[in-house]
């Protein structure tokens, strides 16, 4: 066994090793993200990758080397490792079948459906967060960007237990509500896709028609009823407009 611990074979273990810890890593992070978020994933570990480029270099050469040695060799490391490649050559299945699947998709037509479904879902998580929060509150809290924002002092547990179980079981991904009153609507995340975000608004009023016309001017907004607006957001460097519109406008006036 003794003559089997060379530097070679320790170094054949080693990226082997790292090679596996990183493709579990990129799996364990990509669980549950939809397309975009998955791509903003993939730039940072290909940042990071750029970073130790020579180190990245040098273990996958070796592993490289490692695979092609126990496809030839049979000895008992050999065998072992070749456990390992094979894995690995699994793991990076695994990976690319998370970035290639189906995109979770959105439009206008799925944001009234989904608001004739989950309507007073919405609702009652806005009332029951309200009462979780003090007076004078705002909150905003994202799931996929891990972002909560609160001007007081709310526990972790309240939050868990609170807010983001209701968000959970109605299926969307995060909330922005105030308790100034100053707003006078409640902004929920819905979907994130290659395109962008598209979100909901719940407005504590019913809004005018003279309302409703002004808000149906801008690219971005479709007035589904006088209490809820789908919006949709892009980055700033693309052209921000919510596709579909005048279609989903024109087949709504028709029935």
């Amino acid at each position: 066994m003794c003559k089997e611990i060379t530097p070679m074979r320790i170094t054949r273990f080693a990226s082997v090793i790292v090679v596996t810890a990183v493709l579990l890593l990129m799996i364990i992070v990509c669980i549950g993200l939809d397309e975009w978020q998955m791509l903003e994933k993939f730039v940072l570990f290909g940042f990071i990758f750029i970073q130790y480029l020579f180190f990245v270099l040098a273990v996958v050469g070796f592993w490289i080397y490692s695979f092609i040695k126990s496809m030839k060799k049979h000895t008992s490391t050999d065998k072992v490792l070749l456990y390992f490649h094979v894995s690995d050559l699994l793991l990076l299945g695994v990976l690319i079948w998370q970035f290639n699947r189906p995109a979770l998709d959105c439009n206008a037509d799925i944001m009234a459906e989904y608001c004739d479904t989950n309507g007073k879902e919405m609702r009652s998580v806005v009332n029951e967060t309200r009462k979780l929060l003090p007076d004078s509150t705002l909150l905003v809290l994202r799931f996929d960007h891990t972002d909560i924002r609160t001007n007081t002092d709310l526990s972790d547990e309240e939050l868990k237990n609170g807010i983001v179980c209701a968000l959970d079981k109605i299926g969307c991904k995060g909330i922005e509500i105030d308790n100034y009153g100053k707003l006078g609507f409640t902004t929920f995340w819905f979907r994130c896709t290659i395109d962008g975000e598209y979100l909901f608004r719940l407005y504590d009023k019913p809004l005018t028609c003279k309302q409703q016309d002004s808000l149906n001017t801008d690219e971005r907004q479709i007035v589904y009823n006088d209490s809820i607006l789908f919006l949709f957001r892009t980055s700033p460097a693309r052209s921000c407009y919510f596709v579909g519109k005048e279609e989903f406008i024109r087949k709504r006036e028709i029935h």
